[in-house]
């Protein structure tokens, strides 16, 4: 039975089907804590703020953050789930540990108040998504701010005529203003635009299954725009982990080898040949330094 035939009018017609109508409805239909909680992730990612100076007249992430969290006690939504907290416990250790072994410790702790911003990330978003709707919504508000940063890489790429870069394609003010932690974002945003796919590729009509596999294909293109060796080889260990964790393992092998290929032949020979030089050049020597 294909795909199609396995659709129920209820799939097709409601927010499963990523119809913009009912994707805007129903996401205006939530309470004020996911609102707030997708409203942060964008002031974290697309960082308008800084695009656009004149709105930035107050600390937009820490208020968005801090409403949220006040809205979820508010509904008696605040939720403490073990996993991303032992997850954030394992994390935490090993900051403290970086830390007071690093080359400079005293600047290390200075800026422990990024962890404290994690900290309640986590649990506004913890608390504020708990259902399987308010999910799909999260996480499609992600992958819009990921499009947002990868297309732009595109066309800074494009205007280059897909020319080497040696600074590389960067995302959006802020976290990704570098074009190394960029890349890490694409890798990052990669499996979760092709899980939400897969995942909801039964209820999805064809021009909107074309569309996500554009939207995560943009990752891809993002990753060599970046002109980052640690985000190119992510994404080879994405490819490889797809296979492994595919049950069409032969399928999946065949689509990521010609997607490896379109990669390796669009990628500019400045950048084959920063593989070629990987672990002796001095970006290779700096980075096993910090290592």
């Amino acid at each position: 039975m294909n795909s199609t035939a396995r659709r129920t009018p209820q799939m097709q017609s409601g927010i499963w089907g990523l119809k913009p109508s009912v994707v805007a409805s129903r996401t205006l239909a939530q309470p004020m804590s996911l609102l707030f909680a997708v409203t942060y992730l964008m002031f974290e990612y697309v960082r308008p703020q800084a695009l656009y100076p004149v709105i930035d007249i107050l600390p937009w992430g820490i208020s968005m953050l801090m409403l949220g969290i006040g809205a979820c006690a508010l509904e008696g939504r605040i939720a403490l789930p073990w996993q991303p907290w032992s997850l954030l416990s394992v994390f935490t250790a090993i900051i403290l540990i970086s830390s007071i072994n690093g080359q400079y410790p005293k600047t290390s702790f200075f800026f422990m108040d990024i962890w404290w911003s994690w900290l309640f990330a986590i649990l506004l978003l913890s608390s504020a998504i708990d259902t399987k709707e308010k999910l799909l919504i999260g996480v499609l508000a992600f992958i819009a701010y990921n499009l947002k940063m990868s297309q732009h890489s595109l066309f800074s790429w494009a205007s280059a005529g897909f020319a080497f870069v040696r600074v590389g394609a960067s995302g959006s003010p802020g976290w990704f203003r570098n074009s190394g932690e960029f890349g890490i974002a694409m890798c990052v945003f990669f499996p979760v635009s092709i899980y939400f796919l897969l995942g909801l590729w039964p209820s999805l009509s064809r021009i909107t299954r074309i569309i996500m596999a554009g939207v995560a294909l943009s990752a891809v293109v993002g990753m060599v725009a970046s002109s980052s060796r640690g985000a190119q080889l992510g994404g080879a260990v994405l490819a490889l982990w797809f296979v492994l964790r595919s049950p069409y393992r032969m399928r999946m092998l065949v689509a990521m080898a010609v997607l490896a290929g379109l990669t390796w032949l669009v990628m500019p020979p400045e950048s084959k040949a920063r593989w070629a030089a990987a672990g002796t050049d001095p970006h290779s020597i700096r980075r096993l330094t910090y290592w």
